[in-house]
Parts: structure tokens; C-alpha cells; sequence
């Protein structure tokens, strides 16, 4: 299994517009090898030690896509076709998103579950 992280950072007064692009806009195939994919907003909370936007970031709001799929291979075979680090960001974005792909080493498996539906809106 990999989680694949996508660090958003979009400009301010723009956060509805990145949200229903993601909802509505990117897709992901036929899902076959994603285990779940989450849209996240951090949050402040007095127990959080890292900061988001950091000190070099333009103005923004941060959103970190967490994606969690099979293996890397089935990632850049369903993924890799829609991206390209050579495109400009989107109107939306401070900077461009950047990306990073981790091997899970260990894990945890709680008694909860993954939610069984996508949340509603969201194609």
C-alpha cells in the first residue's frame, strides 16, 4: 500500500472554486486500486506542531489531498495521465501543488472503517 499526499495551495477567496474542482472535475477512473482518496482542510488546534501554510508560501489556504491506494504502479497507471509538471497552475492556485508518494512500513488497523460511500457531490 502507498498514501500518496497532494499539498494544495490555493488563494484566498478561492476555496469554494478548488473544492468543486475536486469534487466534480478530477476523477479517478474506474477506482479499481484506490482504497479511499480524502480531501482535508487543516485545522488550528493547540496540540498541532506543524504549520501550515508554511513560512515560504505565497498568501494561501492549504488543502492536502491523502490518498490511499493498492501499490504506486496501480497510482501512475490510473493517475499519472491527468498530470504534468509542466503545466501552469490553475487560476485558483497560489503556487503549484506538489506531490509525494510514501510506502506504508507498518500499519494500524483500528476496529472503524472506511467510510463506504464517497461523500455527497463528489464524482
Amino acid at each position: 500500500m502507498v498514501v500518496v499526499l497532494v499539498k494544495w495551495k490555493i488563494k484566498p477567496g478561492h476555496e469554494e472554486t478548488f473544492i468543486e474542482y475536486w469534487e466534480k472535475e478530477l476523477r479517478v477512473g474506474e477506482q479499481r486500486d484506490l482504497i479511499g482518496e480524502f480531501l482535508c482542510k487543516p485545522e488550528a488546534r493547540e496540540y498541532a506542531t506543524w504549520s501550515l501554510p508554511e513560512p515560504d508560501d505565497p498568501p494561501c489556504h492549504v488543502f492536502v489531498n491523502v490518498g490511499f491506494w493498492v501499490d504506486e504502479s496501480a497510482f501512475l497507471e490510473q493517475i499519472s495521465p491527468y498530470f504534468s509538471n509542466n503545466e501552469a497552475p490553475m487560476p485558483f492556485e497560489a503556487s503549484k501543488r506538489v506531490r509525494t508518494v510514501m510506502n506504508a512500513e507498518s500499519w494500524r488497523i483500528g476496529k472503524a472503517l472506511l467510510p463506504r460511500l464517497s461523500s455527497d457531490g463528489v464524482v
